[in-house]
């Protein structure tokens, strides 16, 4: 919700050229992601019981690689007037690459928590930085910093993190005994393919906008405001699902039949919460936008509509991955990173060879491939799992079906209304058809999830 309250502002304390250059600056750590902590964070998640004997070693690899990911990340800042024509880009590089250097014995911290399962001293911790990192935004946009309101609170963030996690306990075992070149080498002869999945994941995240910075400059602003928008908004029925799920999911690696009963309730649980949340996000899109920005960011529309549509499946696959996570099939990982990366990539670029600078086709092409590479995941997952890479897609379909049917019917219904989708009365009539639907959804077929979310509220 902050993060909501914050674009808000940020919406109109700057202007769409901050954004672009953020977005670009943002673009240059694809080179340098899959360094920052060497994998060590998701290798100690993964295999919580050997903590002790892996986070010495663990620490030093990922104290290296920050230091070599930052050194990268800083002569990109300085070479970035070259790659993008502009030199606002070389501060807010220059702002992420030190905050690299900090961002890895944080990471190996706030592993600690999430092994032990201490859940609700982590989400406090995240909730209070969130706080901190928006109105340190918002403060700094206020008081002209421009792109680097963006920049500046997500290094202060990073050190106030590390020191809430010592108060927090999460430095309790730590120790770097044991952290000799044997054992870093055998460290580094697991992470490497973690690395390499976080590298292609890097260009999954943030490659298009590396794509729109060089070939197509002037749809970044919109296309990135657009997708922060949505996927912020995403945030609010998907943050922590995936932290909690890999440490948790790891303890069932060795038990198929539980493996399999925690996939399938997690994929059901997350296209019961995430499908109708999508949907309505994307119904309320074009009068949220045009409303509360007075016009300044309707191009962005059909960026922030695409990718909420995606998210019907994209949602359910981000909670699939940590199946293929837990039981530490991280060549699998890679692989299915490296065909998502290269494929929205590919989409982008031949967006802009076919159809030129059109905001719509590109988002209409993102749309789709992230819908693809949503169902790609799922049917992984399954497999990994032992029962097939259809259940997971049809595990998924069992909401996200009837979501569509109603978005569509929503959608129609507000047409043949005369209300414009951008207009107030426009959402709220295309609003209320579909919540009316779901509500019919939820008596017929969700039983068993409103049950299990009650459950897992009480917990």
């Amino acid at each position: 919700m902050v993060g909501l309250v914050v674009q808000f502002a940020l919406g109109w304390l700057l202007v769409p050229e901050d954004f672009a250059l953020f977005g670009m600056a943002l673009s240059l750590t694809v080179f340098t992601s899959a360094l920052v902590d060497g994998g060590v964070q998701k290798l100690l998640r993964q295999q919580p019981e050997r903590y002790a004997e892996l986070v010495g070693p663990a620490t030093v690899l990922a104290l290296l690689f920050a230091a070599l990911s930052a050194a990268i990340l800083a002569a990109l800042a300085l070479a970035s007037p070259s790659i993008f024509g502009t030199a606002g880009v070389r501060p807010i590089a220059l702002v992420l690459a030190a905050n690299v250097i900090v961002t890895a014995p944080v990471a190996v911290l706030r592993t600690r928590l999430q092994v032990d399962l201490r859940f609700r001293a982590a989400s406090g911790i995240e909730a209070g930085l969130v706080v901190v990192r928006g109105g340190l935004t918002v403060a700094s946009a206020a008081a002209g910093f421009g792109g680097l309101s963006f920049a500046l609170p997500i290094l202060v963030g990073t050190l106030l993190e590390g020191l809430l996690l010592l108060w927090r306990g999460a430095g309790r075992g730590f120790s770097l005994r044991g952290a000799n070149p044997r054992s870093v080498a055998a460290v580094l002869r697991t992470s490497r393919w973690i690395m390499l999945s976080a590298m292609f994941g890097a260009i999954v995240l943030r490659g298009d906008y590396l794509v729109l910075g060089i070939a197509a400059e002037p749809l970044l602003a919109d296309y990135f405001f657009g997708f922060q928008l949505a996927a912020s908004g995403m945030l609010l029925v998907t943050g922590g699902a995936y932290g909690v799920l890999l440490p948790a999911v790891a303890r069932l690696a060795h038990d198929p039949a539980r493996l399999v009963d925690a996939l399938r309730r997690s994929v059901r649980l997350a296209s019961f919460v995430v499908a109708p949340a999508a949907a309505l996000g994307c119904l309320a899109a074009p009068a949220l936008i045009h409303v509360a920005w007075g016009g300044k960011w309707d191009g962005s529309i059909v960026v922030a509509q695409a990718v909420a549509a995606s998210i019907l499946v994209r949602g359910p696959a981000l909670v699939s991955a940590a199946t293929v996570e837990a039981t530490g099939r991280w060549r699998l990982r890679a692989a299915l990173e490296a065909v998502e990366g290269a494929t929205l990539v590919g989409a982008i670029l031949a967006a802009i060879a076919l159809a030129g600078e059109d905001l719509a086709i590109v988002a209409a092409v993102v749309g789709v491939q992230r819908i693809l590479a949503g169902a790609m995941h799922l049917a992984a997952s399954g497999a990994v799992a032992g029962v097939g890479w259809i259940p997971p897609l049809r595990w998924c379909a069992a909401f996200v079906m009837p979501a569509v049917v109603l978005l569509v019917l929503a959608e129609v219904a507000g047409r043949l209304a005369g209300h414009p989708a951008d207009s107030i009365t426009g959402a709220a009539a295309r609003l209320a058809v579909f919540l009316a639907g779901w509500l019919v959804v939820v008596g017929l077929l969700g039983r068993r999830e409103v049950s299990e979310l009650r459950g897992g509220a009480r917990r």
